[in-house]
Protein backbone atom coordinates (compact mmCIF):
# COMPACT_ATOMS: atom_id res chain seq x y z
CA UNK A 1 0.00 0.00 0.00
CA UNK A 2 2.85 2.09 0.68
CA UNK A 3 4.50 1.60 -2.42
CA UNK A 4 1.24 2.20 -4.54
CA UNK A 5 0.80 5.89 -2.41
CA UNK A 6 4.43 6.73 -3.26
CA UNK A 7 3.81 6.13 -7.27
CA UNK A 8 0.75 7.84 -6.84
CA UNK A 9 2.37 11.22 -5.74
CA UNK A 10 4.90 11.06 -8.00
CA UNK A 11 2.20 10.86 -10.64
CA UNK A 12 0.40 13.72 -9.20
CA UNK A 13 3.55 15.36 -8.24
CA UNK A 14 4.40 15.31 -12.28
CA UNK A 15 1.53 16.83 -13.84
CA UNK A 16 2.66 17.95 -16.81
CA UNK A 17 3.51 22.02 -16.46
CA UNK A 18 3.81 21.94 -12.82
CA UNK A 19 6.95 23.26 -12.38
CA UNK A 20 6.21 23.62 -9.05
CA UNK A 21 7.40 20.20 -7.97
CA UNK A 22 11.04 22.20 -7.16
CA UNK A 23 9.51 23.57 -3.85
CA UNK A 24 9.39 19.45 -2.65
CA UNK A 25 12.87 18.96 -3.39
CA UNK A 26 16.36 19.37 -2.40
CA UNK A 27 19.40 20.39 -1.78
CA UNK A 28 20.31 23.84 -3.87
CA UNK A 29 23.72 24.21 -1.95
CA UNK A 30 26.47 24.57 -4.38
CA UNK A 31 28.65 21.82 -5.28
CA UNK A 32 32.11 21.67 -5.12
CA UNK A 33 34.45 22.21 -8.01
CA UNK A 34 35.19 19.27 -9.66
CA UNK A 35 38.71 18.61 -10.03
CA UNK A 36 40.59 19.22 -13.18
CA UNK A 37 42.24 16.62 -15.32
CA UNK A 38 46.03 16.78 -14.36
CA UNK A 39 48.30 15.72 -17.43
CA UNK A 40 50.50 12.64 -17.09
CA UNK A 41 54.73 12.35 -18.53
CA UNK A 42 53.32 12.41 -22.11
CA UNK A 43 51.30 15.11 -21.54
CA UNK A 44 48.09 13.88 -22.42
CA UNK A 45 45.26 14.48 -19.74
CA UNK A 46 44.95 11.78 -17.11
CA UNK A 47 42.04 10.31 -16.23
CA UNK A 48 39.80 11.93 -13.50
CA UNK A 49 38.63 9.34 -11.00
CA UNK A 50 36.60 9.84 -8.11
CA UNK A 51 35.26 7.77 -4.95
CA UNK A 52 31.88 8.83 -4.42
CA UNK A 53 30.21 9.34 -0.68
CA UNK A 54 26.95 8.16 -2.25
CA UNK A 55 28.43 4.68 -3.29
CA UNK A 56 31.55 4.37 -1.45
CA UNK A 57 33.01 1.13 -3.02
CA UNK A 58 31.91 3.46 -6.54
CA UNK A 59 35.10 4.76 -8.52
CA UNK A 60 33.98 6.50 -11.45
CA UNK A 61 36.01 7.49 -14.67
CA UNK A 62 36.23 8.41 -18.32
CA UNK A 63 34.61 5.44 -20.95
CA UNK A 64 38.69 3.36 -21.64
CA UNK A 65 38.32 1.43 -24.64
CA UNK A 66 36.16 -0.38 -27.34
CA UNK A 67 35.43 -3.09 -24.51
CA UNK A 68 34.07 -0.58 -22.73
CA UNK A 69 31.78 0.93 -25.20
CA UNK A 70 30.53 -2.59 -26.21
CA UNK A 71 29.58 -3.44 -22.49
CA UNK A 72 27.96 0.00 -22.12
CA UNK A 73 25.90 -0.57 -25.38
CA UNK A 74 24.77 -4.36 -24.42
CA UNK A 75 23.83 -2.72 -20.62
CA UNK A 76 21.49 0.44 -22.39
CA UNK A 77 19.82 -1.98 -24.47
CA UNK A 78 18.88 -4.68 -22.13
CA UNK A 79 17.65 -2.54 -19.32
CA UNK A 80 14.90 0.65 -19.41
CA UNK A 81 13.73 3.04 -20.08
CA UNK A 82 15.53 1.57 -23.85
CA UNK A 83 13.98 -1.14 -24.15
CA UNK A 84 10.31 0.63 -24.19
CA UNK A 85 12.38 3.28 -26.10
CA UNK A 86 13.36 0.66 -28.77
CA UNK A 87 16.85 1.42 -28.87
CA UNK A 88 19.06 -0.55 -30.78
CA UNK A 89 22.71 -1.79 -30.33
CA UNK A 90 23.87 -0.18 -33.09
CA UNK A 91 22.47 3.00 -32.14
CA UNK A 92 23.54 2.64 -28.20
CA UNK A 93 27.19 1.92 -30.07
CA UNK A 94 26.92 5.30 -32.21
CA UNK A 95 25.57 7.17 -29.10
CA UNK A 96 28.62 5.99 -26.99
CA UNK A 97 31.52 6.54 -30.63
CA UNK A 98 30.15 10.69 -30.51
CA UNK A 99 33.23 12.57 -30.13
CA UNK A 100 31.29 15.79 -28.52
CA UNK A 101 30.08 14.31 -25.86
CA UNK A 102 31.88 13.09 -22.43
CA UNK A 103 31.38 9.69 -21.15
CA UNK A 104 32.47 8.40 -17.79
CA UNK A 105 31.57 4.77 -16.80
CA UNK A 106 31.39 3.67 -12.85
CA UNK A 107 33.52 0.68 -11.62
CA UNK A 108 32.56 -1.32 -8.21
CA UNK A 109 35.21 -4.04 -7.36
CA UNK A 110 36.79 -3.75 -11.06
CA UNK A 111 33.54 -4.38 -12.59
CA UNK A 112 31.50 -2.15 -14.80
CA UNK A 113 28.46 -1.32 -13.12
CA UNK A 114 26.84 1.55 -15.07
CA UNK A 115 27.55 5.17 -17.37
CA UNK A 116 26.99 8.02 -17.95
CA UNK A 117 26.73 10.65 -20.93
CA UNK A 118 27.12 14.61 -20.54
CA UNK A 119 26.69 17.15 -23.85
CA UNK A 120 28.62 20.13 -22.82
CA UNK A 121 27.90 21.96 -25.79
CA UNK A 122 24.64 23.46 -27.62
CA UNK A 123 21.63 25.07 -26.62
CA UNK A 124 21.29 23.18 -23.21
CA UNK A 125 25.13 23.27 -21.81
CA UNK A 126 25.14 20.96 -19.15
CA UNK A 127 22.68 18.05 -20.56
CA UNK A 128 22.68 14.62 -19.16
CA UNK A 129 22.21 12.79 -21.80
CA UNK A 130 22.20 9.39 -20.31
CA UNK A 131 22.26 7.90 -16.70
CA UNK A 132 22.46 3.96 -17.09
CA UNK A 133 22.98 1.31 -13.90
CA UNK A 134 23.71 -2.43 -14.96
CA UNK A 135 19.74 -3.86 -13.74
CA UNK A 136 22.32 -6.10 -11.18
CA UNK A 137 23.78 -3.42 -9.61
CA UNK A 138 20.66 -1.06 -9.12
CA UNK A 139 19.45 -0.26 -5.82
CA UNK A 140 23.31 0.63 -4.50
CA UNK A 141 23.24 4.08 -5.07
CA UNK A 142 25.05 4.22 -8.08
CA UNK A 143 22.56 6.40 -10.02
CA UNK A 144 23.37 8.77 -7.70
CA UNK A 145 26.56 8.47 -7.50
CA UNK A 146 27.01 9.07 -11.39
CA UNK A 147 24.17 11.54 -11.30
CA UNK A 148 26.30 13.84 -8.24
CA UNK A 149 29.44 13.22 -10.41
CA UNK A 150 27.90 14.72 -13.47
CA UNK A 151 26.27 17.75 -11.25
CA UNK A 152 29.94 18.68 -9.68
CA UNK A 153 31.56 18.11 -13.65
CA UNK A 154 28.90 20.45 -14.92
CA UNK A 155 28.35 22.72 -12.13
CA UNK A 156 31.93 23.79 -12.26
CA UNK A 157 31.02 25.43 -15.77
CA UNK A 158 27.53 25.98 -16.16
CA UNK A 159 24.87 26.88 -13.21
CA UNK A 160 22.11 24.28 -14.91
CA UNK A 161 22.01 20.63 -15.26
CA UNK A 162 19.82 19.65 -17.60
CA UNK A 163 18.27 16.04 -18.37
CA UNK A 164 14.98 13.85 -19.87
CA UNK A 165 13.36 11.62 -17.86
CA UNK A 166 10.53 9.14 -19.39
CA UNK A 167 7.10 9.18 -18.45
CA UNK A 168 6.72 5.93 -17.66
CA UNK A 169 10.57 5.90 -16.03
CA UNK A 170 8.66 6.08 -12.20
CA UNK A 171 11.48 5.40 -10.37
CA UNK A 172 13.68 7.36 -12.09
CA UNK A 173 11.68 9.99 -11.42
CA UNK A 174 11.31 9.64 -8.17
CA UNK A 175 15.21 9.62 -7.55
CA UNK A 176 15.51 13.15 -9.45
CA UNK A 177 13.18 14.85 -7.66
CA UNK A 178 14.74 13.32 -4.42
CA UNK A 179 17.81 15.21 -5.75
CA UNK A 180 16.09 18.57 -6.43
CA UNK A 181 15.44 18.42 -10.06
CA UNK A 182 12.61 19.92 -11.13
CA UNK A 183 10.14 19.77 -14.05
CA UNK A 184 10.30 22.71 -16.72
CA UNK A 185 8.52 21.36 -20.01
CA UNK A 186 7.13 17.65 -21.17
CA UNK A 187 8.24 16.92 -24.77
CA UNK A 188 5.36 14.74 -26.61
CA UNK A 189 5.85 11.53 -28.56
CA UNK A 190 9.33 12.32 -28.28
CA UNK A 191 10.92 9.43 -29.38
CA UNK A 192 7.97 7.02 -28.94
CA UNK A 193 4.32 7.66 -29.85
CA UNK A 194 2.24 8.03 -27.07
CA UNK A 195 4.88 8.45 -24.65
CA UNK A 196 6.56 11.82 -23.11
CA UNK A 197 10.13 12.93 -22.39
CA UNK A 198 10.08 15.12 -19.38
CA UNK A 199 12.60 18.15 -19.27
CA UNK A 200 14.42 18.51 -15.42
CA UNK A 201 16.20 21.18 -14.59
CA UNK A 202 18.03 21.55 -11.51
CA UNK A 203 20.32 24.88 -10.97
CA UNK A 204 22.21 27.22 -8.79
CA UNK A 205 22.36 30.21 -9.96
CA UNK A 206 20.51 32.72 -12.96
CA UNK A 207 22.82 32.38 -15.98
CA UNK A 208 23.34 36.39 -15.42
CA UNK A 209 24.35 36.13 -12.09
CA UNK A 210 26.41 33.27 -12.28
CA UNK A 211 30.18 34.81 -12.87
CA UNK A 212 29.30 36.06 -8.77
CA UNK A 213 29.28 32.26 -7.59
CA UNK A 214 31.28 30.63 -9.91
CA UNK A 215 33.70 27.76 -8.01
CA UNK A 216 37.16 29.19 -8.27
CA UNK A 217 39.49 27.19 -10.36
Amino acid sequence: MRQKKATRNVEKALLWYKPLVAALTGDRRRCEAFPKPRKNSAGTKAPLVRESMDAPDCVIEPLRDAEDIQQCARMMVSSEPWTTLRRTYEEALQVLHDASRETYVARSGGQLVGFLILCMTGAFVGYIQTVCVDPRWRRRRFGSALIRFAEQRIFREQPNVFMCVSSFNLNAQRLYLRLGYEVVGDLKNYVVAGLSEILLRKTIAPLKDWKSVRPRQ
